[in-house]
């Protein structure tokens, strides 16, 4: 997490801040930490601990893995709930039997 490859998750960090749409001082009051030492985390000037780091990720709605740079792509909550209600309704829709009236069914090749 040190290294200059490492200071990735900083970026991560803000992205995760900013998809939260919450306030820092919201996030950093949910994640049991000082606003400012948010900020100064957020901006590199400190090192928080991996307790810290495990906090500000609940409380941005993200995995700890995806903040430190776990490999892959990774839906918020909010996100992956909004993609499962698209599925159930087009679900819905397309399970439902057509809504032809009878005279007016649609010949498909040969038949009555």
């Amino acid at each position: 997490m040190c290294t200059s490859e490492g200071n990735d998750w900083r970026a991560r960090l803000r992205i995760a801040i900013a998809r939260s749409y919450k306030k820092e001082r919201a996030i950093a009051r949910d994640a049991g930490i000082a606003p400012a030492t948010l900020s100064r985390i957020k901006n590199g000037s400190a090192q928080p601990s991996f307790d810290a780091i495990v906090r500000i990720a609940r409380a941005t709605d993200v995995r700890v893995g995806w903040l430190l740079e776990e490999h892959g792509f990774e839906f918020t909550v909010a996100e992956t709930q909004a993609i499962l209600t698209a599925g159930l309704v087009l679900l819905h829709v397309f399970s439902r039997p057509p809504c032809w009236r009878e005279n007016e069914r649609p010949r498909w090749g040969g038949g009555p």
